[in-house]
């Protein structure tokens, strides 16, 4: 029996490690039935690294969940160097083509799947309408619970029929909260009945499409639990299983994040979500072996003192094996859908230059229509020279650019060895046979105040602040020297400059008085530098154009020109293309 419980101990538990190699003491839990085990950036140096890691894991063990946070955007591991080529989930929002989110997230799992991961922490369930959160923002579809609902659905769908289990979060909603939980646990002061009908839509939509898993979050919801944060409140995990019926994998948020542990330490916090009803322990970064037992001991304690029942460990045990299962089964299945249509044009509802719809903060309203292709810009006069909104290639997004070391195609899931020809192995194109390209992204996705001019050698003013820690400091962001290679054959004589405080913005300002400027922040609304700098230079160089990349407030005070909707590579391609061909 002693063995037995450690053994199902062992299957909820995730732990992060720190290095790109299977460390020994891993491998060891691994072999004593360790649950799952979840990669961060600082696992992954590229490709056929990344292969040859997750092939250690499974053959540790068989049965091991590898886990990662791939959600498009700003927040991507695979990329994590390069930034990511595929669109943010607020992209997808501001779309607002079901059928793109789909075919997205085909492409990132059947990516990760090549990979050799299992699990996906996303798509992001969230609705933001806290327009200033801090740790959500452009990884949520949008503001409207309807809008969020139908992508989330889609994109479960999409990471799914890859054979990648999907994993919305982060119930029961991180989107109406001001503080990142992270740092600091956040209160969502909703009524339970303002709950259900905002904060749990794209939860109910995820669980009627067929997730896998959902993520639990490190917030306090006084309406249905005035003590615990989701993760350690069974009443708030009751919500899930009994009013929206889920039956498959809880999962936590990682246990190191104060919202979780502040206060009582994960070993202790661990034993609380278990017993609330969360069945895979998220643990966190750079886990060592004292830790993970200190986790373990401190949870076969909990079972001895009668503070957990041994049958909650059992059956958080039992939830985890039919997710191994449920993964082979979709493997196994591998139905069509969404991706075998031909990439063309949606319908997208485009106003002419005012605020898009339901995704950012509210704006004038200004009528729209219906149009297609590259007639979505003409109501306002603003028809982008590239006419096509992606490019009709074939069957399913997929980027070279993170294969081009190993050769391994992310069409053959679990297989290697397949090389790509070299015209689609540059970083500018990360894009296979028979794959959308989804960098640069289309304008389509983008909000624009009005007509853009075409702009010749511009100097791109970075606006420094603190990354959202869920992306990761090390990620590159917007338009910046990694895109060298892009600027230089698009925007020669570019010129990139970072500036970190008022002082910063007020010499580049005074350097580059005849230089076409281009403005670029995230969230610039939100932060007190970005505030401050944008007005800086409204009233310095009211010519500028300013480019919020975060989570626009539209029009904006002063009023923005373009807002991208996420930082990423594709994001980032779009803009430079856009600004390198104007609209006319």
């Amino acid at each position: 029996m002693d063995l037995e419980l450690r053994r199902a101990v062992n299957a909820t538990l995730m732990p992060g490690f720190a290095g790109s190699e299977l460390p020994a003491w891993l491998a060891t839990e691994l072999e004593d039935g360790l649950g799952s085990v979840c990669l961060f950036s600082t696992n992954i140096v590229d490709g056929e690294q990344l292969r040859t890691l997750t092939t250690a894991l499974h053959a540790a063990n068989p049965d091991v969940l590898v886990a990662t946070d791939e959600e498009g955007g700003d927040v991507t591991r695979l990329h994590h160097r390069t930034g990511s080529p595929y669109p943010s989930m607020a992209y997808l929002g501001s779309l607002d083509d079901v059928r793109v989110t789909e075919r997205v997230g085909h492409g990132i799992g059947r990516e990760l799947r090549a990979a050799g991961i299992d699990l996906n922490l996303a798509p992001d369930a969230d609705v933001n309408s806290n327009p200033r959160n801090p740790v959500i923002g452009v990884r949520s579809f949008g503001a409207d619970q309807e809008l969020v609902a139908r992508h989330v659905a889609a994109c479960t769908r999409g990471i799914q029929s890859a054979g990648t289990a999907a994993c919305a979060k982060h119930f029961p909603g991180h989107g109406d909260t001001a503080t990142d939980s992270h740092l600091a646990l956040p209160t969502i002061t909703a009524s339970a009945a303002e709950l259900a009908a905002r904060e749990l839509v794209p939860f109910g939509a995820a669980v009627d499409a067929g997730t896998l898993a959902v993520m639990t979050s490190h917030i306090l919801v006084p309406s249905i639990d005035p003590e615990l944060p989701a993760t350690l409140s069974g009443r708030v995990l009751r919500v899930l299983r009994e009013d929206l019926g889920f039956t498959g994998a809880i999962v936590s948020d990682a246990l190191d994040m104060a919202g979780a542990s502040r206060g009582r330490g994960i070993p202790e916090a661990a034993v609380l979500a278990l017993a609330a009803g969360v069945d895979l322990l998220c643990i966190g970064t750079d886990n060592t072996a004292d830790q993970l037992a200190e986790i373990r001991e401190h949870i076969l304690a909990a079972v001895q003192d009668g503070r957990l029942p041994a049958d909650r460990v059992f059956d958080a045990a039992s939830r985890v094996a039919a997710l191994v299962a449920g993964v082979r089964e979709l493997r196994a299945s591998g139905g069509p859908g969404a991706w075998d249509v031909p990439c063309e044009a949606a319908d997208v509802p485009v106003p002419p230059t005012a605020s898009r719809r339901r995704t950012c903060s509210p704006a004038p309203e200004t009528p729209g229509t219906v149009l297609k292709s590259a007639e979505i810009w003409r109501e306002s006069g603003t028809v982008p020279r590239s006419a096509e909104i992606w490019r009709e290639t074939g069957t399913v997004p997929r980027s070279a650019e993170f294969w081009r070391e190993s050769g391994t195609d992310p069409d053959d899931g679990a297989e290697s060895g397949t090389a790509y020809p070299d015209d689609v192995r540059t970083p500018s194109s990360p894009q296979t046979p028979g794959g959308c390209s989804f960098a640069p992204l289309s304008p389509a996705g983008f909000w624009l105040r009005g007509p853009i001019a075409p702009l010749t050698a511009p100097v791109f003013l970075r606006l420094r602040t603190a990354t959202n820690i869920a992306a990761g400091e090390g990620t590159p962001w917007g338009v910046g020297e990694h895109l060298r290679n892009e600027l230089n054959r698009q925007l020669p004589g570019a010129v990139v400059v970072t500036a970190f405080d008022l002082e910063g913005v007020a010499a580049v300002l005074a350097a580059n008085r005849d230089r076409p400027l281009v403005v670029q922040g995230r969230d610039l609304a939100r932060v007190e530098f970005l505030v401050a700098a944008t007005a800086m230079v409204h009233q310095r160089r009211p010519d500028a154009l300013l480019v919020d990349l975060g989570w626009p407030e539209l029009p904006g005070d002063p009023p923005i020109d373009i807002a991208t909707f996420g930082s990423g590579r594709g994001a980032a391609s779009g803009l430079i293309a856009l600004l390198a061909e104007g609209t006319r």
